[in-house]
């Protein structure tokens, strides 16, 4: 999900695919746009959005491998082919994009993330997978307020700080007592997920508002979970599979880097994508409907010192 600066939110999984939604501030419905399929202004499953500037985004469909240019009003501006081991886009402005990539040998130059102008032309690339975790190895990215980038592996609760160069500055490790530092990622252990074993933890999203502080959001089990199916089926499985710790953490000193705030939330929290830090959660009404409800995060300091990251 994203908001745009007119103020509406652009929605992708839908359900059966293919297009997005547009809402106004209010949440009504204003239209749809796309359609299924595989030419200009058609979309498949699986659509990763970025905002560009006033009422334009961007859409990275993953399964035609293909990043769109689109306005709220329907209107399609261009489109460029994205490497073909893309799995994730983020807006790095200056009509720039950091493609997340898929280790492999489809990656580009064997590497994480690849920055690409608006023709999907190379401009860079940089950051080396573990070979430990092969094609497991997954990451989440989040553009910081000059240029930089913070990335994180999505297994393991470390966050890494890059120049707008693609030159590593620091690492921040951090030693949380609900994310286990060795945590052991396997296909058989995500095979048996669910429907044998509880929920591995995921740092799943990353976000930096406007004073520079990092937000992260990790998916931790849900303290009541049960064995049950194996695969989403409803925003009441989803609150009783997982719980999502948001963290606040001040990264503008790297050598004090400490978290400032945290909460821990009993269903599924993720960032929306825009100019505000705001947040949402699906939820299910008492009819069977299912509706984003959209929440306004602030940080409160009590009165007493937040628990510190070590480097």
């Amino acid at each position: 999900m994203l908001h745009l600066d007119n103020g509406h939110f652009v929605v992708s999984g839908l359900v059966g695919g293919g297009e997005l939604g547009v809402y106004d501030a209010q949440g009504k419905w204003l239209r749809a746009v796309g359609r299924p399929g595989q030419g200009p202004g058609e979309f498949r499953r699986q659509l990763d959005l970025a905002t560009v500037a006033g009422d334009t985004f961007e859409v990275f469909d993953r399964f035609n491998l293909r990043a769109t240019k689109a306005t709220s009003a329907g209107e399609f501006l261009g489109s460029f082919r994205t490497p073909e081991a893309a799995n994730g886009l983020i807006a790095m402005g200056r009509d720039r994009w950091l493609v997340l990539e898929t280790p492999g040998s489809a990656a580009v130059r064997d590497s994480l993330f690849v920055l690409v102008d608006d023709s999907g032309a190379v401009v860079r690339a940089f950051g080396a997978s573990s070979p430990a975790l092969a094609d497991l190895d997954a990451w989440t990215a989040a553009r910081g307020r000059d240029g930089d980038l913070f990335t994180a592996s999505v297994w393991h609760y470390e966050i890494y700080h890059w120049t707008n160069r693609g030159k590593l500055e620091e690492t921040f490790l951090r030693h949380a007592p609900w994310f286990p530092d060795a945590q052991v990622v396997t296909p058989r252990r995500l095979d048996r997920m669910f429907g044998e074993l509880p929920p591995v933890d995921y740092l799943e999203h990353i976000a930096v508002d406007d004073r520079g502080r990092l937000w992260t959001f990790s998916l931790i089990p849900d303290p009541d979970w049960t064995p049950g199916p194996t695969h989403f089926t409803s925003p009441a499985w989803t609150r009783h599979t997982f719980d999502t710790m948001v963290e606040v953490v001040d990264v503008r000193d790297p050598v004090r880097a400490r978290v400032v705030a945290s909460r821990r939330f009993d269903s599924v929290v993720a960032p929306i994508c825009g100019r505000d830090l705001l947040l949402y959660r699906l939820i299910e009404t008492a009819v069977g409907d299912t509706r984003a409800e959209i929440l306004a995060p602030r940080v409160t300091v009590a009165g007493h010192t937040p628990e510190t990251d070590r480097n």
